[in-house]
């Protein structure tokens, strides 16, 4: 607790309390903070801050003039008396506060005479006078004892001349800005202090670290850790009103916490001090990172492993270069034991195990093509060889005559026999979740089957036998290395998985699978815009731009372009993003069915991203295109999606949709008055939503709770997910009981929006990006209500009606998927 206390020196019996506020105090404490008045090297200060083991002040050394004492003045202490782990970064509204006290003294005419109650030969003349002064001092004491909380409430927030000095004082090799989750990976990788104690070696080196109070206090660490984090971290209280601002023209549905909005008003201090800092923003949240990355898209981030490997590589003290690697280590295992759970955040298995299923379907069957009995083949495998040994490779029954034909190549076929089997067991681990094992699996099958590659070179003399046998193992390889790519993405090992495409692709090209090379680096290109790897984007776009020149697929040069563009707006190199996409659009004119596609995926791809905003211009794009080709059925598959965006998005934005707008239109333009005229055609049944909204009631409103078999065919049709928010609201019936509820955000192209709203929290994976489901309502058993929206979900979320259920047991949930990574085993 934190009192205001004044104490008096008295000449005979020395330091003396008089009175503090609010009551609780120790008094023996007080008394050990009214003994500060005989040391004088304190005194000569006026004002200083003394911290001892159980309590700390921040202290004002008054003289007010007197009749009776010694001296012709009496001295006083006034002090604000704080618990010993509070720490105060800026002293000057507790200085303020006091300063007000000692001029309220001061102002008391004869006030020197409340400090002598206890003397009986003043008492014996005076008595009157002495008690009402010291009342009327103690009155002050008490009147400004409630504001002292306040003032050091203010003192923990660090001033801008502060954070200049801190910045003068140090070198700036980095500044970083944490939240609250950082800190709680830190102790969850060691579980001890010891992460928060050496963070002061980070400042050693030249390397700033900060985070708010919000930040801190939001954190599941216990109040000696979080003293400790202030105590070594730049951290300042940030005013509610300021973290209002931020919310203004956001979609409520992306908000962060008030916690990690406090960052970016810290951030926002911390760039008027110096715009030319170089600030990155850390935390393992992808939700609140792709909120950054909308919103605030100048602002670097990290995910807190990538930000110690930054921290290492600047850190100037050795032994602490080791502690601080292996507590990467530990935290990176921390960081993929969160993401097993599933708990939404960015790539999870659940979001990519589809592709895994596909793919092992398809994995099994690229064996040897066997050429007709008319085709005339003058070496290598014959036909008979090749039958037997696709009979041996899916494990039928040969007789003992047939397979001594291909006894010699057995040695090596063993392992692509294996790999056979090992694909159901995966399927079936993959089906439990059990996303370890099958990961585990796939490594042995491809370590095997490269065995048996190397066992072929060796075995088969025949040049061209080799060759087939050879190749069968590579393509076979390939499909494996991208399997394992899809495993550690699924574990958000982004650079493992990087590195498995690259070796896809290579074993793809040694199998002269030129489609393949391309795809396998297409999609490692696309992996790394998946996970906000815009550099790493870049680069893969380039690459495969040039091999789709080298090998004359202008469509990949045209996708892979776009996608160089899309990566380097994103990453922040806008000028450069505009050169890419007008060599795109160069190519564009003799490939428009090409561009069409890569528009539509594209789409397809940031709005699986959960970013409809921008999905909405690629789509837009790609309307163009189908509208230009006359092509119906693509405009009427694009322009359902454009639609179901716009209801994804509802009435808000984001400044980097702007960006990307401007850049995408320079893309293609339409020219043709005829096209013109059908886009605007197309373009304008958007007006329907509004129509939909505000002229049209929603024909199912109940008003009451009704049971689920009378609920209407055309509401049991399935609903696109686009948003889950989770609401806690106070029921004061019955007492002041928390509720949580859930609110889903739906769109049905026949019904438009809706709100499906249930009693609970729902506890569904990847809730972070919902737009991975479709939902219909369970009527077995079930009752709903069926009410109308109000004017603000209807204006902004272009909701028609809430859809009310008693629990999640009356709600389907079915994952859907686009098409995109399957497309490697097409070819």
């Amino acid at each position: 607790m934190i009192f205001l206390n004044l104490n008096y020196f008295n000449t005979i019996q020395g330091p003396q309390i008089f009175h503090w506020a609010p009551e609780g105090a120790d008094e023996n404490l007080v008394q050990s903070v009214a003994n500060l008045l005989n040391i004088s090297e304190l005194i000569k200060q006026k004002f200083f801050l003394y911290e001892g083991a159980d309590f700390k002040t921040v202290s004002q050394y008054i003289e007010i003039p007197s009749e009776w004492a010694r001296g012709k003045k009496e001295m006083l202490l006034l002090s604000v008396i704080l618990p010993p782990g509070v720490s105060l970064e800026n002293k000057a509204p507790v200085k303020l506060l006091l300063e007000k006290v000692e001029a309220e003294i001061n102002n008391i005419e004869n006030g020197f005479m409340a400090f002598y109650e206890y003397d009986y030969s003043k008492m014996e003349d005076y008595e009157d006078e002495i008690e009402d002064l010291a009342t009327e001092v103690r009155s002050i004491i008490d009147k400004y004892g409630q504001e002292a909380s306040l003032a050091v409430k203010e003192a923990k927030k660090i001033s801008m001349e502060q954070i200049k000095e801190i910045y003068q004082q140090r070198k700036t090799l980095g500044i970083y800005v944490i939240d609250e989750d950082v800190l709680d990976y830190l102790y969850e990788s060691e579980q001890d202090k010891t992460p928060f104690v050496r963070f002061a070696d980070f400042v050693e080196s030249g390397i700033s670290v900060f985070t708010s109070e919000e930040c801190i206090n939001e954190s599941a660490l216990d109040d000696s850790l979080r003293q400790i984090i202030k105590d070594v971290v730049g951290n300042r209280i940030t005013e509610q009103s300021d973290i209002d601002k931020l919310k203004e023209g956001v979609d409520p549905r992306r908000l962060p916490s008030d916690a990690k909005l406090s960052l970016i008003v810290l951030i926002k201090y911390l760039r008027e001090i110096n715009p030319d800092y170089d600030l990155t923003i850390v935390s393992p949240n992808q939700r609140f990172l792709r909120f950054i990355q909308d919103y605030y898209p100048d602002l670097r981030s990290l995910p807190p492993s990538s930000y110690l490997l930054e921290i290492i590589n600047n850190l100037e003290n050795g032994e602490s270069r080791e502690y601080f690697e292996t507590l990467r280590k530990k935290l990176m295992n921390f960081e993929l034991q969160k993401a097993m759970k599933a708990e939404g955040e960015g790539a999870s298995s659940e979001h990519l195990s589809w592709l895994i299923e596909k793919a092992i379907g398809v994995a099994s069957q690229p064996l040897m093509p066997v050429p007709s009995i008319e085709e005339k083949r003058e070496a290598g495998l014959d036909q008979t060889e090749l039958e037997l040994i696709n009979k041996f490779i899916a494990g039928e029954p040969i007789i003992e005559t047939d397979y001594a034909k291909i006894e010699e190549y057995e040695e090596f076929l063993n392992g692509v026999k294996e790999a056979q089997f090992a694909l159901v067991q995966i399927q079936e681990e993959i089906a439990k979740d059990e996303l370890r094992s099958a990961q585990t699996k796939i490594f042995a099958t491809i370590k095997k089957l490269k065995d048996s590659f190397l066992l072929a070179s060796s075995t088969i003399e025949e040049k061209l036998k080799r060759n087939q046998i050879q190749i069968l193992l590579t393509n076979f390889i390939a499909n494996f290395e991208f399997l394992a790519a899809l495993s550690h993405l699924n574990l958000r090992q982004l650079d493992q998985s990087i590195e498995r495409f690259s070796l896809s692709s290579v074993f793809s090209a040694v199998a002269e699978q030129k489609n393949k090379v391309l795809i396998s680096n297409y999609l490692k290109s696309i992996t790394c815009l998946f996970n906000d790897a815009y550099k790493d984007a870049i680069h893969n776009f380039a690459i495969t731009a040039a091999l789709g020149q080298k090998y004359n697929y202008p469509g990949y040069q045209i996708m892979c372009q776009g996608g160089k563009a899309i990566s380097e707006l994103l990453s922040g190199e806008s000028a450069i993003a505009k050169m890419s996409m007008d060599a795109a659009a160069l190519l564009i004119p003799e490939n428009e069915n090409d561009a069409l596609f890569m528009f539509h995926e594209f789409g397809d791809i940031f709005y699986m991203m959960g970013k409809p905003e921008v999905a909405i211009h690629l789509y837009n794009e790609a309307l163009e295109l189908a509208i230009f080709a006359n092509d119906r059925g693509a405009v009427n598959e694009i322009y359902d999606k454009l639609e179901r965006s716009f209801y994804a998005v509802g009435a808000y934005n984001t400044p980097l949709s702007a960006e990307l707008h401007n850049l995408i239109n320079r893309a293609h333009t339409l020219k043709d008055a005829e096209t013109i005229e059908n886009y605007n055609i197309a373009i304008a049944k958007l007006g329907d939503i509004n129509k939909l909204l505000f002229f049209e009631t929603f024909p199912y409103i109940t008003d009451e709770w009704v049971s689920g078999e009378y609920i209407p065919k055309e509401l049991l049709e399935p609903f696109d997910l686009l948003h889950v928010v989770v609401t806690t609201k106070f029921r004061k019936r019955g007492g002041r009981r928390k509720i949580n509820y859930t609110d889903l955000y739906c769109y049905n192209k026949k019904l438009g929006g809706v709100i499906v709203r249930l009693p609970e929290e729902l506890d569904l994976k990847l809730k972070d990006i919902p737009i991975i489901y479709q939902i219909a309502l369970n009527t077995k058993n079930a009752q709903f209500k069926i009410i109308d929206t109000t004017k603000e979900e209807k204006q902004n979320f272009y909701a028609r009606a809430v859809i009310q259920v008693k629990s999640k047991m009356n709600i389907n949930f079915k994952r859907i998927f686009p098409d995109i990574f399957g497309k490697y085993f097409e070819s």
